[in-house]
Protein backbone atom coordinates (compact mmCIF):
# COMPACT_ATOMS: atom_id res chain seq x y z
CA UNK A 1 0.00 0.00 0.00
CA UNK A 2 2.68 2.53 1.00
CA UNK A 3 4.72 1.60 -2.07
CA UNK A 4 1.80 2.63 -4.28
CA UNK A 5 1.37 5.88 -2.33
CA UNK A 6 5.07 6.65 -2.80
CA UNK A 7 4.92 5.93 -6.53
CA UNK A 8 1.83 8.07 -6.95
CA UNK A 9 3.31 11.09 -5.18
CA UNK A 10 6.59 10.67 -7.04
CA UNK A 11 4.61 11.12 -10.26
CA UNK A 12 2.65 14.11 -8.94
CA UNK A 13 5.54 16.04 -7.41
CA UNK A 14 6.32 18.22 -10.43
CA UNK A 15 2.71 19.42 -10.80
CA UNK A 16 1.78 19.50 -7.11
CA UNK A 17 2.40 23.19 -6.44
CA UNK A 18 0.31 24.26 -9.42
CA UNK A 19 -2.79 22.34 -8.26
CA UNK A 20 -2.52 22.54 -4.45
CA UNK A 21 -4.48 25.73 -3.77
CA UNK A 22 -6.63 24.01 -1.14
CA UNK A 23 -3.58 22.62 0.67
CA UNK A 24 -1.95 26.08 0.65
CA UNK A 25 -5.11 27.69 2.03
CA UNK A 26 -5.39 25.06 4.78
CA UNK A 27 -1.72 25.63 5.64
CA UNK A 28 -2.32 29.36 6.01
CA UNK A 29 -5.34 28.73 8.26
CA UNK A 30 -3.43 26.15 10.32
CA UNK A 31 -0.62 28.63 10.94
CA UNK A 32 -3.11 31.32 11.99
CA UNK A 33 -4.83 28.80 14.28
CA UNK A 34 -1.49 28.02 15.94
CA UNK A 35 -0.65 31.69 16.48
CA UNK A 36 -4.05 32.49 17.98
CA UNK A 37 -4.15 29.46 20.29
CA UNK A 38 -0.50 29.28 21.30
CA UNK A 39 -0.45 29.04 25.10
CA UNK A 40 1.29 32.08 26.57
CA UNK A 41 4.41 30.98 28.40
CA UNK A 42 6.50 33.27 30.54
CA UNK A 43 9.94 33.98 29.07
CA UNK A 44 9.08 32.29 25.77
CA UNK A 45 8.31 34.04 22.49
CA UNK A 46 7.51 31.91 19.45
CA UNK A 47 8.49 34.74 17.14
CA UNK A 48 11.96 35.28 18.65
CA UNK A 49 13.04 32.18 20.56
CA UNK A 50 14.55 29.39 18.41
CA UNK A 51 12.26 26.62 17.21
CA UNK A 52 13.37 23.11 16.28
CA UNK A 53 10.87 21.82 13.75
CA UNK A 54 9.99 18.57 12.01
CA UNK A 55 7.47 18.44 9.16
CA UNK A 56 5.81 15.04 8.68
CA UNK A 57 4.71 14.54 5.08
CA UNK A 58 6.27 17.80 3.94
CA UNK A 59 5.37 17.44 0.25
CA UNK A 60 7.13 20.13 -1.77
CA UNK A 61 8.03 22.07 1.39
CA UNK A 62 5.41 24.80 0.98
CA UNK A 63 4.17 24.73 4.58
CA UNK A 64 7.68 24.54 6.07
CA UNK A 65 8.72 27.51 3.96
CA UNK A 66 5.81 29.49 5.38
CA UNK A 67 6.82 28.61 8.94
CA UNK A 68 10.45 29.58 8.26
CA UNK A 69 9.28 32.99 7.10
CA UNK A 70 7.18 33.51 10.27
CA UNK A 71 9.37 32.23 13.09
CA UNK A 72 12.95 32.00 14.25
CA UNK A 73 13.96 28.46 13.28
CA UNK A 74 17.03 26.88 14.87
CA UNK A 75 16.83 23.63 12.91
CA UNK A 76 14.32 21.91 10.70
CA UNK A 77 13.82 18.43 9.30
CA UNK A 78 11.53 17.73 6.34
CA UNK A 79 10.23 14.17 5.98
CA UNK A 80 8.29 12.63 3.11
CA UNK A 81 7.84 9.14 1.72
CA UNK A 82 8.30 10.48 -1.83
CA UNK A 83 11.86 11.09 -3.00
CA UNK A 84 10.53 13.38 -5.74
CA UNK A 85 8.64 15.51 -3.20
CA UNK A 86 11.88 15.79 -1.21
CA UNK A 87 13.72 16.80 -4.37
CA UNK A 88 11.18 19.59 -4.95
CA UNK A 89 11.55 20.66 -1.30
CA UNK A 90 15.31 20.96 -1.72
CA UNK A 91 14.80 23.23 -4.72
CA UNK A 92 12.41 25.43 -2.74
CA UNK A 93 14.27 25.63 0.59
CA UNK A 94 17.99 26.30 0.33
CA UNK A 95 18.86 27.07 3.95
CA UNK A 96 21.72 25.10 5.51
CA UNK A 97 19.83 24.41 8.74
CA UNK A 98 17.35 22.20 6.87
CA UNK A 99 17.73 18.41 6.78
CA UNK A 100 15.77 16.35 4.26
CA UNK A 101 14.79 12.74 4.82
CA UNK A 102 12.96 10.27 2.58
CA UNK A 103 10.99 8.27 5.12
CA UNK A 104 7.53 6.90 5.89
CA UNK A 105 6.18 8.97 8.80
CA UNK A 106 4.41 5.86 10.10
CA UNK A 107 7.90 4.59 10.95
CA UNK A 108 9.55 7.79 12.21
CA UNK A 109 9.60 8.37 15.97
CA UNK A 110 12.76 10.39 16.63
CA UNK A 111 10.74 13.37 17.80
CA UNK A 112 12.22 14.23 21.20
CA UNK A 113 14.76 16.67 19.70
CA UNK A 114 12.02 18.95 18.33
CA UNK A 115 9.78 21.44 20.14
CA UNK A 116 7.40 21.83 17.20
CA UNK A 117 5.98 19.01 15.06
CA UNK A 118 3.84 19.96 12.08
CA UNK A 119 1.91 18.21 9.33
CA UNK A 120 -0.38 19.84 6.79
CA UNK A 121 -2.91 17.68 4.92
CA UNK A 122 -0.76 14.55 5.05
CA UNK A 123 -1.44 12.35 8.09
CA UNK A 124 -4.61 10.84 6.59
CA UNK A 125 -2.25 8.80 4.36
CA UNK A 126 -1.22 6.83 7.44
CA UNK A 127 -2.24 3.18 7.44
CA UNK A 128 -3.45 3.63 11.03
CA UNK A 129 -3.90 7.27 12.02
CA UNK A 130 -4.99 6.64 15.61
CA UNK A 131 -1.89 4.50 16.20
CA UNK A 132 0.34 7.10 14.52
CA UNK A 133 -1.01 9.93 16.69
CA UNK A 134 -0.53 7.82 19.80
CA UNK A 135 3.09 7.12 18.82
CA UNK A 136 3.79 10.77 18.03
CA UNK A 137 2.42 11.91 21.40
CA UNK A 138 4.39 9.20 23.21
CA UNK A 139 7.66 10.19 21.54
CA UNK A 140 7.37 14.01 21.54
CA UNK A 141 9.06 15.71 24.46
CA UNK A 142 7.21 17.34 27.32
CA UNK A 143 6.26 20.96 26.64
CA UNK A 144 6.52 20.59 22.86
CA UNK A 145 3.78 21.35 20.34
CA UNK A 146 2.19 19.39 17.51
CA UNK A 147 -0.01 21.09 14.91
CA UNK A 148 -1.67 19.29 12.03
CA UNK A 149 -4.56 19.41 9.59
CA UNK A 150 -6.52 16.50 8.13
CA UNK A 151 -9.62 16.16 5.97
CA UNK A 152 -12.58 14.57 7.77
CA UNK A 153 -14.80 11.77 6.54
CA UNK A 154 -17.53 14.29 5.66
CA UNK A 155 -15.36 15.72 2.87
CA UNK A 156 -16.38 15.48 -0.80
CA UNK A 157 -20.06 14.83 -0.10
CA UNK A 158 -20.99 16.81 -3.22
CA UNK A 159 -18.75 14.59 -5.33
CA UNK A 160 -19.76 11.28 -3.81
CA UNK A 161 -23.31 11.75 -5.03
CA UNK A 162 -22.05 11.16 -8.58
CA UNK A 163 -20.63 7.73 -7.71
CA UNK A 164 -22.43 4.38 -7.68
CA UNK A 165 -22.74 3.18 -4.10
CA UNK A 166 -20.81 -0.03 -4.73
CA UNK A 167 -17.62 1.81 -5.67
CA UNK A 168 -17.92 5.09 -3.73
CA UNK A 169 -15.75 3.92 -0.84
CA UNK A 170 -13.00 2.68 -3.15
CA UNK A 171 -12.09 6.07 -4.58
CA UNK A 172 -10.34 7.51 -1.52
CA UNK A 173 -8.39 6.43 1.49
CA UNK A 174 -10.50 6.50 4.63
CA UNK A 175 -10.54 9.96 6.18
CA UNK A 176 -10.56 10.32 9.97
CA UNK A 177 -13.82 10.52 11.86
CA UNK A 178 -14.94 11.50 15.35
CA UNK A 179 -13.08 8.56 16.90
CA UNK A 180 -9.78 10.38 16.30
CA UNK A 181 -11.02 13.51 18.08
CA UNK A 182 -12.47 11.47 20.94
CA UNK A 183 -9.18 9.65 21.53
CA UNK A 184 -7.26 12.94 21.61
CA UNK A 185 -9.73 14.54 24.03
CA UNK A 186 -9.41 11.54 26.36
CA UNK A 187 -5.60 11.70 26.43
CA UNK A 188 -4.59 13.12 29.83
CA UNK A 189 -0.99 13.68 28.74
CA UNK A 190 -1.85 16.54 26.39
CA UNK A 191 -3.75 19.78 26.02
CA UNK A 192 -5.77 19.56 22.83
CA UNK A 193 -7.78 22.10 20.88
CA UNK A 194 -9.28 21.86 17.42
CA UNK A 195 -11.27 23.83 14.89
CA UNK A 196 -13.32 22.59 11.95
CA UNK A 197 -13.32 24.56 8.73
CA UNK A 198 -15.11 24.22 5.40
CA UNK A 199 -13.49 25.03 2.08
CA UNK A 200 -15.43 24.98 -1.18
CA UNK A 201 -13.86 24.72 -4.61
CA UNK A 202 -15.75 25.15 -7.87
CA UNK A 203 -15.52 22.55 -10.65
CA UNK A 204 -17.33 22.40 -13.97
CA UNK A 205 -17.44 18.60 -14.10
CA UNK A 206 -16.57 15.69 -11.75
CA UNK A 207 -13.79 14.58 -14.11
CA UNK A 208 -12.04 17.92 -13.63
CA UNK A 209 -11.76 17.14 -9.93
CA UNK A 210 -10.34 13.67 -10.58
CA UNK A 211 -7.80 15.04 -13.04
CA UNK A 212 -6.70 17.57 -10.42
CA UNK A 213 -6.26 14.79 -7.86
CA UNK A 214 -3.94 12.98 -10.25
CA UNK A 215 -1.89 16.16 -10.67
CA UNK A 216 -1.55 16.26 -6.88
CA UNK A 217 -0.25 12.71 -6.84
CA UNK A 218 -3.40 11.18 -5.37
CA UNK A 219 -3.85 7.57 -6.41
CA UNK A 220 -7.52 6.95 -7.18
CA UNK A 221 -8.18 3.30 -6.44
CA UNK A 222 -11.04 1.13 -7.57
CA UNK A 223 -11.01 -2.41 -6.27
CA UNK A 224 -13.44 -3.79 -8.83
CA UNK A 225 -11.62 -3.78 -12.18
CA UNK A 226 -14.90 -3.70 -14.08
CA UNK A 227 -15.36 -0.09 -13.02
CA UNK A 228 -13.48 2.83 -14.50
CA UNK A 229 -13.94 6.57 -14.75
CA UNK A 230 -15.75 6.56 -18.08
CA UNK A 231 -19.18 6.44 -16.48
CA UNK A 232 -18.52 9.98 -15.23
CA UNK A 233 -18.26 11.21 -18.82
CA UNK A 234 -21.96 10.52 -19.23
CA UNK A 235 -22.77 13.15 -16.63
CA UNK A 236 -23.94 16.42 -18.16
CA UNK A 237 -21.51 19.28 -17.76
CA UNK A 238 -22.82 20.83 -14.59
CA UNK A 239 -20.74 22.90 -12.24
CA UNK A 240 -20.63 21.93 -8.60
CA UNK A 241 -18.84 23.05 -5.46
CA UNK A 242 -16.61 20.44 -3.88
CA UNK A 243 -16.65 20.56 -0.09
CA UNK A 244 -13.56 20.00 2.01
CA UNK A 245 -14.30 19.36 5.70
CA UNK A 246 -11.02 19.98 7.54
CA UNK A 247 -9.86 19.68 11.15
CA UNK A 248 -7.13 22.02 12.40
CA UNK A 249 -5.51 20.57 15.52
CA UNK A 250 -3.10 21.82 18.17
CA UNK A 251 -1.55 19.56 20.79
CA UNK A 252 0.73 20.57 23.64
CA UNK A 253 2.30 17.75 25.60
CA UNK A 254 2.03 18.33 29.32
CA UNK A 255 5.11 19.05 31.38
CA UNK A 256 6.12 16.15 33.58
Amino acid sequence: MKRKIKQSFDLGAVTYDKFSEVQKEVGRLLLDFFKKNFPKKQNYNIYKDPISLVDLGCGTGEFSKKIISNFSIDKIKLIDISSEMIRCSKEKIKEKKVEFLVCDFDKYFELAEFNLIVSNMALHWSLNLNKLLKNIISNMRAGSFFIFSVPNNNSFSNFKKFLPKDIMNNFFNVFPGEDMMLNLRKNKNINFCTKKIKIFRKYFHPLHFLKELRKLGVNIKINNKQHNLFFLKKIDNKEFFLDYDISLCLIKKNET
